[in-house]
């Protein structure tokens, strides 16, 4: 541990600001009110869960954060889930989080050999967190190994860690109702252990071994966790009585979560990676209340600047394809002979004379606006392999390709450079959690939509501007959805 701070840039500390520093949204129109919420629910994320301290410091502000007292989280949001349950206040919730980031990070720079990979089934044990988490619970609570019960018997709050049951092949909910005897630390572990990342965390449940692993995997934005009666500790809602006036076991495991909990307030994060329907409806809420942060000038930052702006361009040429790609269509009919083909010198004479179609349309078409004759005729050569006539099959052959090129750069999310294990295990992260729009789109009314633009889980290394930018993108959003609430 001697070299840590030599193996990874120091990330500076500060704090998460206010409504009175610049680019902070005002609270006037959304204190002073009665809110519902008993219930917050957080979708599992990993470095931009940084967002969440500004939503956070929003909810404590306005009176809602105190009130809660239920929580629910998956991956690192099952550590802030925690922490809150446990009655810490939001500057320590951000103090830890940043710390068990740069945990993660560092964790996961370490080498290991790949034997034990393959047979550990991943590279971190989770020993660590294991000591950092059960030190946390130990000097709040004088018990690293505090279970669910105890928890709720000591704060009267319930906390939920979704995690997967690999060799069930199915999420579980870690509650005090469901799993009151099991120790949170270890809980959180297994939502935390992604595949490869982690090594599965082994557990036994009624006398049987199970697997362990993150339960984003399966459900990343458990918002339906306090529906229904599954996780009500409503006397009425005891297993035994469900059990019993259900037709039959599916009717019982369907009506789980059955009834939208309108006291539950979710908080879901989103990058541009993000392009739903459902996604864009919370982005447009965002800019329609003017607001989104700017961009910083960091290294990440002006990265997304150009591939935006190359992006922007690529769209461009992409609208313009069509019109451009008629005309030369045209052209080939009107110099094609009956054997489908062009003579490439009265192709090339025709093309820079830009009467038929204008260097801005040829760049669009070919790349290249080829102004010279004998530039033309070169191209040209080159298609068709040096033979005089160009085949009107080998011209559309290259226009198809170039056109679907064009449909997919501007189509597909922004192009990620992997460049290391974490970035690698935070781009499959994404693409697992693609599905949850499915789940947004039903729960849009009490979802908190952040926006964390450049920044997704596969990013690395943030700057202070950074982690401001997040703190600020969580607390603008959170008074946006809290501005619409009250109206």
């Amino acid at each position: 541990m001697g070299n840590r701070q030599s193996s990874m840039p120091v990330r500076r500390r500060h704090p998460s600001g206010s409504e009175i520093r610049s680019g902070f949204s005002s609270l006037k129109r959304i204190t002073g009110k009665n809110y519902y919420f008993e219930n917050l629910v957080l979708e599992g994320n990993n470095v931009k869960s940084l967002a969440y301290v500004g939503a956070l410091k929003v909810l404590d502000k306005v009176g809602i954060l105190g009130k809660l007292k239920r929580f629910a989280g998956v991956g690192t949001s099952g550590v802030i889930a925690s922490l809150l349950a446990a009655d810490f206040d939001c500057d320590t919730v951000q103090r830890l989080l940043n710390e068990h980031i740069d945990n993660l990070l560092f964790d996961n720079q370490c080498d290991v050999l790949a034997k034990d990979v393959m047979e550990k089934l991943g590279r971190n044990s989770g020993r660590k967190f294991l000591e950092w988490f059960g030190n946390i619970l130990r000097i709040k609570f004088g018990n690293a190994d505090i279970t669910f019960s105890q928890l709720y018997d000591q704060t009267g709050k319930e906390l939920c860690i979704v995690v997967m049951n690999l060799s069930r092949r199915c999420e579980e909910y870690f509650h005090v109702k469901t799993t009151p005897d099991a120790v949170i630390r270890r809980a959180v572990l297994m939502t935390i252990s992604f595949p490869g990342m982690f090594q599965p965390v082994k557990y036994h449940v009624d006398g049987q071994e199970s697997y362990y692993l993150d339960g984003g995997i399966i459900c990343n934005y458990p918002i339906n966790c306090f529906d229904g009666w599954w996780l009500s500790m409503e006397s009425k809602n005891n297993f035994v009585d469900q059990c019993c006036s259900a037709a039959d076991i599916t009717t019982f495991y369907k009506g789980r979560f059955l009834g939208k909990n309108y006291a539950t307030l979710g908080i879901l994060l989103y990058d541009n990676s993000h392009y739903t329907e459902e996604y864009c409806i919370v982005k447009q809420q965002l800019n329609m209340a003017k607001a989104n942060s700017l961009i910083p000038n960091t290294k990440l930052g002006r990265q997304f600047k150009d591939a935006s702006e190359i992006s922007m361009l690529q769209m461009d040429v992409f609208e313009r394809f069509s019109d451009s790609n008629e005309q030369f269509c045209m052209l080939l009919d009107s110099l094609k002979d009956c054997d489908d083909a062009v003579e490439i010198n009265t192709l090339a004479k025709v093309l820079s004379s830009n009467e038929c179609l204008s260097a801005t349309e040829k760049e669009v078409l070919f790349g290249t606006a080829m102004i010279s004759e004998a530039e033309c005729a070169e191209f040209l050569n080159k298609i068709s392999n040096g033979n005089d006539m160009l085949a009107v099959s080998d011209m559309e052959n290259l226009l198809e390709s170039k056109n679907w090129a064009l449909y997919s750069q501007c189509l597909c999310s922004e192009k990620i450079e992997i460049t290391n294990h974490f970035c690698y295990w935070g781009v499959i992260a994404n693409v697992l959690h693609s599905g949850t729009s499915k789940v947004l789109k039903d729960n849009l009314d009490r979802t908190v939509g952040v926006y964390t633009g450049y920044i997704d889980n596969s990013t690395l290394h943030l700057e202070e501007a950074d982690e401001c930018y997040l703190i600020q993108q969580g607390w603008n959003c959170t008074v946006s959805y809290l501005r619409q609430l009250t109206m």
